[in-house]
């Protein structure tokens, strides 16, 4: 689900975001906020490495036509690889087995707000892993307010380890930040399409997580019921094929800098699908702290949004 941006990235933020795009946009994050509510369901009976597996192996076939279509290419397989292959562990196989391991523990609307830390985890690791911005004091400040958003959200007895939601929060954390790693590295490639980056990392996931789950989870033996299979196809083609081709649709036509608005829509969404759905309700602290999370990271594409206009 990387969206790397290629040359002319300054240039980029002169785009402008007119309805079509908004609703775009707002389609994309309804698609992908959805993703922790079918996980939350299907992870009642299918493993989360089998979830995994077939969410990246059934998007990978959506994005590779995307890409044919659009007339590229991979790269045959060789040192070119290497790229694709740790962006495909890092913002695939990890976070989309982790997502759904953490959804046996928290509810979906929680997974939402805890992935909407990318962009605080980005502020602090873009200048180390990127080398194209230095460190911000008020940006790091910014991040600061996420972290206490998050600390709210996770509340005061999960930190004391006195709840079970501890280690499904700290994965779905592990989650944002190994696909904020797994973006910052997909930028470096500024001379790789996103398209052909973003089949790579499907196709790299998909080749790691399919012997993962047939050695730990012997999907074969499993007898899911139809709601968890239906689940399952929804994950993988409802919350990761098409949202990941409406993201490229954007990056083109509105600019890697306002398609990164959908961040702030996801939580939004997994907590309203969560409450209507599964009937999960939220404590006005979560609330709260996802106010803190949102109000951070809209700081910190604001001040990234400036830099490159001023760029």
């Amino acid at each position: 689900m990387s969206t790397a941006n290629g040359p002319g990235r300054a240039a980029e933020s002169t785009l402008s975001m007119g309805t079509t795009k908004w609703l775009v946009l707002l389609l994309t994050a309804a698609l992908l906020g959805s993703a922790f509510v079918f996980a939350k369901v299907a992870v009642r009976e299918v493993p989360p490495l089998t979830i995994a597996a077939v969410r990246a192996g059934f998007a990978v076939t959506f994005v590779w036509g995307f890409m044919r279509f659009n007339g590229f290419r991979l790269p045959p397989f060789g040192a070119a690889w290497w790229p694709f292959v740790l962006i495909g562990l890092l913002a695939g196989a990890i976070p989309f087995a982790t997502i759904a391991l953490g959804q046996l523990y928290i509810t979906s609307g929680l997974g939402g707000i805890l992935f909407a830390t990318i962009p605080l985890y980005s502020v602090v690791l873009t200048p180390i892993i990127v080398r194209e911005e230095r460190f911000s004091s008020r940006r790091l400040m910014a991040a600061g307010v996420g972290l206490v958003g998050v600390i709210i959200v996770v509340g005061p007895d999960a930190l004391a380890g006195l709840s079970q939601q501890l280690f499904g929060t700290m994965v779905t954390l592990a989650a944002a930040l190994a696909y904020a790693l797994g973006t910052m590295l997909a930028r470096r490639q500024t001379n790789t399409p996103p398209t052909v980056i973003a089949a790579g990392q499907l196709l790299s996931a998909t080749l790691m997580l399919i012997p993962a789950a047939l050695i730990v989870d012997q999907p074969w033996t499993l007898t899911p019921g139809a709601e968890a299979v239906a689940s399952l196809a929804a994950l993988a083609i409802f919350s990761t094929a098409i949202p990941m081709v409406l993201l490229f649709w954007l990056v083109r036509n509105a600019g890697a800098i306002n398609a990164s608005l959908v961040t702030f829509f996801i939580p939004l969404v997994a907590i309203s699908l969560g409450a209507a759905i599964l009937g999960e309700r939220l404590p006005w602290q979560g609330f709260a702290g996802l106010a803190l999370i949102l109000l951070s990271a809209a700081f910190i594409a604001r001040q990234v949004n400036g830099r490159a206009r001023s760029g």
